[in-house]
């Protein structure tokens, strides 16, 4: 009887370390987190997909032709919600790049212990990146960028992190700064992350002119691939006159990928599971003061993977976030 009282005593205290509510170090946080935060935001995302045919060692660079957007973000609490556009003749695409359509939208939930992120993310119309690598005397500025607007390419990437020193290291005052970090502060993390990745096209993935290049890619026509992950990595708030701060937050991790290849006689071939590596690679930097904020934020997520022997893929996606914003009291305190 008394060991099973220990050993619900022991299990209600690991659960309450993992889920119940922090204590913070107020010598090193102070929190907003009653405070209703708006955002002014211009934000540029990078994708780029990196097919190689390893009978040749020559890569094709897929990329989409898409410009800046601008919006507004609102924050109360642990939740964020970010809404941004293009504006017409402002940064707008290089148009030697072809047309692209995309979408996308970024949530999560930004705990004190924890750190849920998700991002589902879409392209259609792609250009190739490099193509004097593979024509011979193509040269981008005279000739322009080839490009396929029947080529998509679509992300699901959601991530789940646990913070072991949430009591003097806030990811809320690096991410969105519903917190203000007052001393350099660090914590090791780790987590799961799950993935979903596909391209597809209506015919064969490499264009017509660079056929012979890619004799074992140019039979590809579509492929997914899907990863589930172990993350482990370190992350560290570090603070100039109490207001001024960078964030570095780097999370590699290692996954077990399965997918599916489509050829272009329709044959369907299922590879077994491997190993791959990805990561989430952060940098933030800015102001954060009593009322108002502003910084920069750029992130780099990655996957690398293997379809098979010789066809290999990875894919890059960056986030490059400017922001300033301002605080207003929600509900007044209590004399």
């Amino acid at each position: 009887m008394a060991m099973s009282i220990w050993a619900q005593a022991q299990n209600e205290s690991l659960l309450r370390k993992l889920f119940g509510k922090t204590h913070i170090d107020t010598s090193y946080i102070t929190s907003y987190y009653d405070k209703l935060q708006l955002t002014g935001v211009s934000i540029s995302k990078g994708h780029s997909t990196i097919i190689s045919d390893r009978t040749t060692d020559k890569r094709l660079i897929f990329a989409p032709n898409t410009g800046n957007t601008f919006g507004l973000g609102v924050d109360y609490k642990i939740l964020t919600f970010e809404f941004t556009r293009a504006i017409q003749g402002l940064f707008s695409p290089d148009p030697q790049k072809g047309k692209s359509e995309s979408f996308g939208f970024r949530f999560g939930l930004t705990g004190r212990k924890w750190l849920f992120s998700g991002l589902l993310q879409g392209y259609n119309g792609l250009y190739i990146k490099n193509p004097q690598e593979i024509i011979d005397g193509w040269n981008p500025e005279v000739n322009g960028y080839p490009n396929r607007e029947d080529l998509s390419s679509f992300t699901l990437l959601l991530s789940l992190n646990y913070v072991f020193n949430p009591t003097k290291y806030s990811n809320m005052a690096a991410l969105w700064q519903i917190d203000r970090q007052k001393k350099s502060a660090g914590s090791f993390m780790c987590g799961i992350t799950l993935r979903g990745n596909s391209l597809t096209s209506d015919s064969t993935i490499v264009p017509s002119r660079v056929y012979t290049e890619f004799p074992e890619v140019n039979r590809v026509m579509q492929g997914s691939n899907g990863t589930i992950g172990f993350n482990f990595g370190y992350g560290h708030n570090f603070v100039y006159r109490k207001r001024f701060f960078a964030n570095v937050m780097f999370v590699p991790g290692i996954n077990m990928q399965n997918g599916i290849l489509q050829y272009t006689d329709g044959s369907l071939i299922n590879y077994e599971s491997k190993l791959g590596v990805h990561g989430d690679f952060r940098l933030i930097t800015g102001y954060n003061g009593e009322r108002y904020y502003w910084g920069l934020h750029y992130a780099n997520y990655f996957l690398n993977r293997a379809f098979d022997e010789v066809i290999s893929m990875s894919e890059r996606s960056t986030y490059f976030r400017l922001f300033a914003g301002v605080r207003f009291t929600v509900h007044k305190e209590k004399k």
